[in-house]
């Protein structure tokens, strides 16, 4: 998986079209059915994994916040010890973080769902993400709006107070530049739009 340490406005949102038939199945459709089961099989199966892992947490540590639920949920599935040769403990805790933040917002369990989506795409790439595109699309529409509507830390502040609270006091440089980031977006979101471009053209850049 491709690290990336940039904010969550720039998390890539999947725009794919999904087209359905209806009608009685002929057996040629019935093949196709079966064949597309069988390469959705690595995507399924990440995503049940996933899911095992979240639920665990959630059993485990029914205190916490959706927020901390789904990073420590992706920190248990990427923070390997090769991992951690190459990324300092506050790196790894950052993007933890970042990469869970957009699905934060949401109730459970369209929150692990939508994590789950998103790494299809990140593990596995666009050809197995293209299936669950009609879906990633639909639940995500809400959250997009809200951060078009400049109120995404508001609805993040009522979801998840304890992580919240913890940012403004843990002395993490790591959090702490999400956290500025947040309410950065929020009370100044011309200049955060043009910040978004400039950093886009970098990371194009760089590829």
């Amino acid at each position: 998986m491709k690290f990336k340490n940039y904010s969550f406005l720039f998390v890539f949102v999947l725009f794919f079209t999904l087209l359905s038939c209806s009608g009685p199945q002929s057996e040629e459709d019935e093949m196709l059915a079966q064949d597309k089961f069988d390469k959705k099989a690595p995507a399924e199966n990440l995503i049940k994994s996933l899911e095992r892992i979240y639920f665990d947490l959630r059993e485990k540590h029914s205190n916490q916040d959706e927020h901390w639920l789904l990073a420590n949920t992706w920190l248990k599935r990427y923070a390997s010890p090769e991992q951690a040769k190459q990324i300092s403990p506050e790196q790894m805790k950052f993007i933890s973080y970042n990469e869970t933040l957009l699905f934060s917002i949401l109730e459970q369990p369209k929150s692990i769902r939508m994590l789950a989506l998103y790494l299809i795409y990140e593990e596995l790439g666009e050809s197995l993400a293209i299936y669950y595109a009609s879906e990633y699309n639909q639940i995500m529409e809400p959250v997009m709006k809200i951060i078009e509507n400049h109120v995404f830390l508001d609805k993040y502040k009522e979801r998840n107070p304890r992580t919240w609270k913890e940012m403004q006091e843990e002395d993490d440089p790591s959090l702490n530049m999400l956290l500025i980031g947040l309410e950065y977006q929020q009370e100044h979101p011309e200049e955060a739009e043009k910040l978004e471009k400039i950093l886009w053209k970098e990371i194009e850049k760089r590829k």
